[in-house]
């Protein structure tokens, strides 16, 4: 008993001195375990708004006395946190330090970087709607490397600029590919895809007779790649893929940038 006692002092050193719930005096159940120690459960008793979730360690000391109607894990000593029936209400809360409401949570930050460069990267298009994407070193350079951006870029040009002319289906390998030609300058694409496997667009030959755009730089920026690896993981890996950290603004300026 009294080595409990020493570690649940310890415990309450490192996560404030919080109290002990309580687990007999409701039916409570596990809804999820984190690797930082500690463990989300479902009271099953709602407060004024509806909430019946607490976060607490292991050993069944709360983290903190409030509670909530949905949870998130991010790193060791963070959480994203919702508040009342339909998630109304959200925040960022902090091990020792409390939940800060009404900021942007690390997903709503990246749904919108996604909609931001998507909706911006339409704007770009629209204004070079007549100038074929294949006079543009980087947008194509860009759609074959894999990144989020690319996606992007990959769907718009798909979409207004490439024609299918051939298409073949491997059984074994589950792989759809495509041949496809720009409305334009007649460049040869190919474009393989398998359901949540492969999903790759390549320039197979560039008939384009201008360049319009500039050459590639040895390090492109990246902005939502870059982004989510900063609000949710502890390291990126965008230098596999020769990216760098940065803005929107930075980014289509690099992509759309003329000779």
């Amino acid at each position: 008993m009294k080595i409990f006692e020493i570690f649940k002092s310890l415990l309450n050193k490192m996560f404030g001195d919080q109290k002990t719930l309580n687990t007999s005096s409701f039916d409570e159940k596990l809804l999820a375990r984190y690797s930082n120690n500690t463990k989300l459960v479902d009271t099953k008793t709602p407060d004024i708004n509806g909430n019946t979730n607490v976060l607490m360690t292991e050993e069944g000391i709360l983290l903190i006395a409030e509670k909530f109607s949905g949870v998130v894990y991010i790193d060791n000593k963070t959480f994203e946190v919702y508040s009342g029936v339909e998630h109304k209400k959200s925040g960022i809360f902090k091990i020792g330090e409390g939940v800060s409401w009404g900021c942007l949570t690390p997903r709503q930050i990246v749904n919108k970087a996604h909609n931001d460069f998507s909706e911006a990267l339409k704007d770009k298009f629209s204004k070079v709607l007549n100038t074929c994407p294949c006079s543009y070193p980087r947008i194509i350079d860009y759609i074959s490397r894999g990144c989020t951006d690319g996606f992007y870029l990959k769907k718009l040009v798909m979409d207004n600029y490439l024609i299918i002319i051939n298409s073949s289906y491997d059984p074994s390998q589950e792989i759809e590919t495509n041949e496809l030609n720009c409305k334009i300058c007649h460049s040869e694409f190919e474009w393989k895809f398998k359901e949540r496997g492969v999903d790759s667009l390549i320039l197979k030959k560039n008939n384009c007779k201008i360049q319009v755009g500039k050459e590639l730089a040895e390090n492109a920026p990246n902005f939502i790649d870059a982004l989510t690896d900063k609000v949710f993981c502890n390291q990126s890996f965008l230098y596999r893929q020769k990216l760098m950290e940065s803005d929107l603004e930075t980014t289509l300026n690099y992509l759309f940038e003329e000779k």
